[in-house]
């Protein structure tokens, strides 16, 4: 009789635990392609494209959720911003421009993501720019100082409340948009950020596991106290 009732409190103690409320489990880690954005350089001389190529562009976006269709408002953060592309583009036929950029994100992105899914605000975001403008032609003088040249040019990007989001809830539907106003050795860069989703992972808070592990020891428990009352 008292196995039987172990077996009982067993069960009991279970019970809570697989019944616990899935709210605030987690968060959600989404993948964002950005090749579709576009940059424009040099006060809009260059613009990519048509005058290059973004040949590689990714951010992943993390926010709080219940599961992974199930997004909540609250601290959020953008990590593992990366931007590459060429240049290769002419001004009235007179001049021609060529060169590479890269830019790579610095630290972590805290942000906020708004009670309406819709908007990101981040209150600063660090990236590292490099990157070489040539210019060939005699009209050169007047567009400029050539090369223009960066290496571990660290730019640190402040107050950005413009980047929107869009059915977060919807998995392989998300998308991301914003506007990074950058200086690449003394020159103005502005990246307009063109993002959709290709893929999200569901991370569970830390204690999820160790709740399922002591369900699944409980459950072990009650069915060896079940076996000894026999």
């Amino acid at each position: 009789m008292p196995s039987r009732r172990s077996a009982f409190v067993a069960l009991l103690t279970v019970v809570p635990i697989l019944a616990a409320p899935a709210a605030n489990a987690g968060s959600v880690e989404i993948e964002f392609d950005l090749t579709n954005s576009t940059l424009t350089m040099l006060n809009g001389i260059l613009t990519l494209p048509p005058d290059g190529t973004i040949t590689a562009a990714t951010a992943r976006v993390t926010v709080p959720a219940a599961s992974l269709s199930a997004p909540l408002s609250g601290v959020a953060q953008v990590s593992s911003l990366v931007l590459s592309g060429t240049l290769n583009g002419t001004v009235g036929g007179a001049v021609l421009l060529t060169g590479g950029f890269s830019g790579n994100q610095v630290g972590g992105g805290a942000g906020v993501l708004s009670g309406g899914l819709a908007n990101l605000a981040l209150g600063s975001l660090s990236l590292d720019l490099n990157g070489i403008v040539n210019c060939f032609g005699g009209q050169c003088p007047a567009l400029g100082t050539f090369p223009i040249s960066a290496t571990n040019w660290l730019t640190v990007l402040t107050g950005l409340d413009s980047f929107g989001v869009g059915d977060l809830a919807t998995p392989g539907a998300g998308t991301l948009t914003g506007v990074l106003p950058m200086n690449l050795a003394g020159n103005s860069v502005v990246v307009s950020l063109i993002g959709q989703e290709v893929s999200r992972i569901f991370v569970p808070e830390p204690g999820t596991g160790s709740l399922l592990g002591l369900a699944v020891l409980g459950l072990l428990g009650a069915r060896a106290a079940r076996g000894r009352a026999r």
